[in-house]
């Protein structure tokens, strides 16, 4: 990122924007690890996870920053019983062993 011009923060730094065209970029929160430690229990701590980074997001602003884009890598799926397996039966499926990629192709 440093060598396409996006200036880095440290996870609690906040400081005034350098000025580049290129933004910034800075991580906060841990909703992620939070969530694979805690599975379900994810839910109990989310609001003040999510409250940690709407401050972030406001420490950014008031630094300087003049917008700000939230993004995530990946959503979580909270059921209370686990997700529902269903078995294929053979004949649907090329192979009922896992491919180079994970997958099963549905012919």
């Amino acid at each position: 990122m440093a060598s396409q011009g996006v200036e880095t923060l440290d996870f609690d730094e906040t400081r005034i924007p350098a000025g580049g065209e290129a933004g910034g970029w800075a991580e906060c929160g841990l909703i992620d690890s939070i969530g694979h430690s805690l599975q379900g229990e994810l839910v109990h701590q989310l609001k003040s996870e999510i409250e940690k980074v709407a401050d972030r997001v406001v420490s950014l602003l008031d630094s300087g920053w003049r917008r700000v884009r939230v993004v995530t890598d990946h959503g979580w799926l909270l059921l209370p019983d686990g997700l529902p397996k269903v078995e294929l039966p053979a004949y649907l499926t090329e192979t009922k062993w896992a491919s180079l990629c994970g997958c099963q192709r549905i012919i």
